[in-house]
Formats: structure tokens, sequence, C-alpha cells
């Protein structure tokens, strides 16, 4: 979600800075007729990073330039967040991926693309790329609950869907390359680290042995054994896909995180019924068919011809329910007021619906 920014003094100098650099590299990266318009930069503050948009003219029309630096929730300034070096430490691993993916995806590969690097400003960690125009897959959920182009918004929602489900086992097992596993203990610990933070947000409403319970059962009885480790994206959630109006798919803000694929996959199965509003309308918002026919255009996607493991995949987006579960009920404990008030009133229902979404997953 962007949040709102009030001009620091500090950044002006820091922003001015990069935005000669920027001008000094355009030609370079869009022809000598381009133009970077220095007026015309754009200041969006998201939870974890800063983003400056720059618009630059081209012969074709417009482009558009964004430069990302990371920041911490507290962070107001750039130079707060430029100075504190430790949140950077894969600044520059993060623009290096955005690389191996570009090269990848710069061979043809029908309906799947990527955001274009351009440059690493190591003086700012930031990253530097051309945005990639599109709607984000949750748009296009949102979508699919207006009257009137209802048919067309599905089709371009399971279109998106597949797509996204292929572009990401192309990042797990070609751009990268996974190796065997078993996972036994890491979805043990994770149950036990969510689990446990639940018990304590919750003040002991929730205890963390009855939910061990249900997926020590279902692991006993599958096999998790695999090529099931690889580098993932590390936030799959439906804001990190984007769906261009030519049917292209990229998926933006990779993290580059080492970690079973199910876990990217079981992320963006289960996001829409982890949304604010799907939650506060227990599982009323999106219909239920809709996000079925949903999850199946991203497995189709996945697995393509592939030997499928729906039992693992069930496991994980029940891990996945659970982790979004754990940081609901954790953030609850920062509210105050009449958001306090009203997480109180509201805490029978959403732990009935975020429990009934995880053995939903459990008992597949």
């Amino acid at each position: 979600m962007r949040k709102k920014y009030n001009i620091n003094p500090d950044d002006k100098t820091i922003i001015a800075d990069i935005t000669k650099t920027l001008d000094s590299h355009t030609k370079e990266w869009y022809g000598n007729s381009a133009t970077l318009i220095p007026t015309s930069v754009e200041f969006r503050i998201y939870k974890s990073s800063f983003f400056l948009r720059f618009r630059v003219q081209v012969s074709t029309g417009n482009k558009f330039i964004l430069v990302k630096i990371r920041r911490n929730a507290t962070m107001q300034s750039l130079a707060q967040a430029i100075n504190e070096t430790n949140i950077h430490a894969n600044s520059e691993i993060e623009y290096q991926s955005l690389i191996k993916v570009s090269d990848f995806f710069t061979n043809s590969h029908e309906g799947l693309s990527m955001v274009r690097p351009l440059m690493y400003l190591d003086h700012w960690h930031a990253i530097v790329m051309e945005e990639f125009q599109g709607t984000s897959l949750y748009n296009l959920l949102i979508n699919c609950k207006s009257l009137q182009g209802r048919k067309d918004a599905i089709k371009k929602l399971l279109d998106a869907g597949k797509k996204t489900g292929r572009w990401l086992y192309l990042f797990h097992n070609s751009i990268n390359i996974p190796t065997h596993q078993k996972l036994d203990s890491h979805i043990t610990s994770e149950v036990s680290r969510y689990t446990k933070l639940l018990e304590v947000a919750s003040k002991g409403s929730i205890t963390s042995p009855n939910l061990q319970a249900l997926f020590s059962a279902k692991l006993s009885q599958i096999n998790t054994s695999g090529p099931f480790f690889s580098l993932t994206h590390g936030d799959m959630s439906c804001n990190n896909v984007l769906y261009s109006t030519n049917g292209e798919v990229c998926i933006i803000d990779i993290q580059g995180k080492p970690s079973p694929v199910f876990s990217d996959l079981g992320l963006i199965l289960i996001h829409p019924d982890t949304l604010k509003i799907q939650v506060f309308t227990l599982g009323f918002f999106f219909p239920k068919n809709l996000l079925s026919t949903y999850r199946e255009a991203v497995l189709v996607g996945y697995f393509s011809n592939k030997v499928e493991n729906r039992p693992l995949v069930n496991i994980y987006c029940s891990l996945m329910v659970l982790d979004k579960w754990a940081r609901y009920e954790d953030n609850t404990t920062r509210h105050h007021g009449a958001k306090k008030l009203m997480a109180i009133l509201t805490a029978p229902f959403t732990r009935f619906y975020f429990r009934k979404r995880l053995e939903n997953y459990l008992h597949k």
C-alpha cells in the first residue's frame, strides 16, 4: 500500500543528484531523441521501499524510469534510508536477479515479460529500472466483482493466472536450478514458529499443540522429497504480478530468497483468501468458485504437463494461511482505541475464518 510522503529538505539534494545521473544515461538507454523530464519526478513511499518515478520522452511516446531504495516502516526520508546500510545488504543481489531474469526472458516466451534493469547506483543503494506498464493481479480479481464486463474480466484473470504459474515455474526451474531436499524439517520448523507467534499474540486463546497436530497428521501421509528447493521470489502476492494490455505477465519485486518453491506457489494461491476484504466478509467477497477457478489456472500454468504434487502444494497453502493469520494477530496487538476494540469484537469471527481456510487446504 502506498503511503503519503512529505518532502524532506535532506532529500532535495539526493533527488537532484539522482536526476542528474539518470539524465546523463538517458540517451544511452533510449536513443539520441530521448529526453528525461526532470520536473516529472514523482515520489512514492511503500512499506519497504521508496520509489522515484521519472518520465522520459521517446520517439514512440513516453517511458517511465523507477528508482528503488529500500526503507523500513519508520523511515520518512531518503537520507535516513540511504544511511542505514544494513537494510541494503541484498539490494545489489536483487538487481543481479533482475539482470538474470531479463537475460532469460529476452528470448521468446510468449505472454511472459520482465522488468528491464538499467543500472545500480551504489552510492545510494538504488536499483534503476524501466517501469512495466500493467494492472496488478489484485486489480484483475477486483474487476471480476463488476457486473459490467464480468465475463471478459474473468477471462483476463484466468489468462493472467495461468501465465503467472508458467512464469513462476520457469523462475524456479530454468532461471534458477532447484536441488533435491526433504522438506519435513522446514515445514515443521515454520509451523512451530507461526503457531507460537499466534499463541503469544492471542494471549493463549489459540494453542500451538492443536495446530501443530493438524500439520503432523498430514505430513505423515505425503512424500516431501524432490527437487523442491530453489531461489524463490519471496513475496509472491497478487500485488507483485502485473498484466499488460497485450496480455503479458510480469512478476516484480523479486526478493531472491533460497526456500522451497512451494512457498511461492502457496502464497500466490491463497493470497486472495487472506485479503482484508475477504477475511472481514468471512470469505464471501470473492465467490468460492471464482477463487477455485483462479487457483486451478495458476496450477495448470505452473505444472503444465509436469508431474504434480498437490498434497505438498496444499500443505504449503495451509502454511501460508498460518503465516498470514499469525501476522494478522500480531498486528492487532499494536492497535489502540477504536481499532483495538474492533479487533477484540471481530476476533472470534476472524479466527474461525483463518482456521477454516487452513483446515480446508490440509484436508484436500
